[in-house]
């Protein structure tokens, strides 16, 4: 006589515990959902086996009269996302099975962050990594090794080898301040003047009283742009300011992109200041007596005798800088002082949001530079011959019988500059000064009469 359990081939239709008396089994034998079942001591119904596979929980949907619910302990390999999950029912809800290590097993049907937790180290490889993911920089080991590394984006670094990026980044000529043609040159209160290093403007403003100096100080290399000053006053707005006038034709490129400027900066007031950058744009195109201005910035604290790296990005807008720039460096100074310095170096403004290392041009390059914009020509002797020239060093040439004289200049310039100078002698007669004319090539020197010598610098 065979000996049957109880049983039923109804899907999903498990036994109650009140059916199963006490070390009695139970089964299921649908294809569907096959199982073996006892009762145990707290009188629950428990799954032994087998392991569900399926799209769906097993017993999600009881058959007629079965019991709801599921066993502590109970296994389901969910067959719904590509790759099956083995999960284990906890006593409150089915939970995916962890790998060796700690963290939570992440499903294509997961959501939130993914922490290093949940990925074994070398269970990543190529062909898992699909073709649009995007892999933050910080989850790349930083040596590449001999690997080729090419991208249709845009690659941001703060340096290569410790060096500027490429040359000619910056837009800023003589930023670090080792061209001085004019030499020091005082100025007074709401001025501003050239002075000092080349294509930088110096001034102050506001002041009761002011009397100051601009100069280049420190060595070769590390060259500043310096303002000296005495003050008397405690008016609002009371400051220092160094500006530099961008040339279109360097920075009209950069327009709606976003730029950094960085700059050294330096005083000695005996307090703490507040320094300011500022960017403007010229209403007409290279023409500075109207601006507007684009953008500003209040720096950190700049404390007496501190020297600080400041660094500011900020995104221009579309046409911002078709006209050309003007970028200016505030010392606000509350109260007077007497014989204060005020220090700019290493000045640079370039394109991107990275400020990156100081770029320096060779001396000659960056001389060339600053004399589009001026020249000093020095001490001359010119000997004058209708249209043919000859332009020597000051020397005692003697006398000459012609009446023009032609300089051509160093580098071609921005535009025909104006010419000034002192100590011109005309046939051993002083303070004869010629008629100058200009382009941006050359300067004419023209004399009236014969026999003449124009000496002059």
């Amino acid at each position: 006589m065979a000996l049957q359990h109880l049983r039923s081939s109804t899907a999903d239709k498990r036994p109650t515990p009140g059916a199963m008396s006490d070390g009695q089994l139970a089964l299921n034998t649908n294809l569907v959902s096959p199982g073996l079942f006892f009762k145990d001591s707290n009188g629950d119904s428990v799954k032994i086996g087998p392991i569900h596979v399926g799209a769906t929980a097993p017993n999600a949907t009881p058959g007629a009269g079965g019991q709801a619910g599921n066993s502590k302990g109970e296994a389901w390999l969910d067959t719904s996302a590509t790759n099956p999950i083995l999960k284990v029912w906890n006593g409150s809800a089915f939970v995916a099975v962890q790998p060796v290590g700690t963290g939570t097993v992440v499903s294509t049907a997961d959501t939130g962050t993914v922490t290093s937790t949940m990925i074994l180290d070398g269970t990543i490889l190529n062909a898992d990594v699909n073709a649009s993911a995007a892999i933050a920089g910080t989850k790349i080991n930083p040596d590449f090794g001999s690997q080729t590394i090419a991208t249709t984006g845009e690659v941001r670094v703060a340096n290569i080898n410790g060096g500027p990026l490429a040359g000619f980044r910056n837009a800023i000529i003589n930023g670090d301040m080792r061209i001085a043609q004019r030499g020091s040159v005082s100025f007074s209160n709401n001025s501003l003047v050239y002075g000092g290093c080349d294509r930088w403007l110096a001034g102050c403003f506001n002041f009761t009283t002011a009397t100051a100096t601009v100069r280049k100080a420190g060595p070769t290399g590390g060259a500043v742009n310096e303002i000296q000053a005495t003050t008397t006053g405690t008016n609002a707005n009371q400051a220092f300011v160094f500006q530099q006038r961008i040339e279109a034709a360097n920075v009209a490129h950069l327009s709606g992109q976003a730029i950094t400027v960085s700059a050294t900066l330096y005083q000695d007031t005996g307090s703490a200041i507040t320094p300011v950058f500022n960017l403007a744009k010229p209403n007409a195109e290279d023409t500075y007596n109207s601006v507007t201005y684009v953008a500003s910035t209040s720096l950190a604290s700049l404390a007496s005798l501190g020297r600080v790296r400041y660094e500011w990005t900020v995104t221009l807008g579309a046409t911002d800088a078709n006209n050309g720039l003007l970028l200016e460096i505030i010392f606000p100074v509350a109260a007077a002082i007497t014989d204060k310095y005020f220090q700019i170096g290493n000045v640079q403004l370039e394109p991107g949001p990275v400020a990156t290392p100081f770029e320096r041009r060779p001396i000659g390059t960056e001389l060339s530079l600053c004399q589009r914009y001026f020249q000093a020509l020095g001490p001359l002797d010119i000997l004058t011959s209708g249209s043919l020239i000859c332009v020597m060093p000051r020397a005692d040439l003697g006398s000459t019988n012609e009446n023009n004289g032609i300089v051509e200049l160093k580098v071609s310039m921005r535009v025909a500059p104006t010419v000034s100078g002192s100590g011109w002698q005309l046939a051993g007669h002083h303070n004869s000064t010629p008629t100058i004319s200009t382009g941006t090539q050359f300067v004419v020197f023209t004399y009236s009469g014969a026999d003449y010598r124009a000496s002059g610098g």
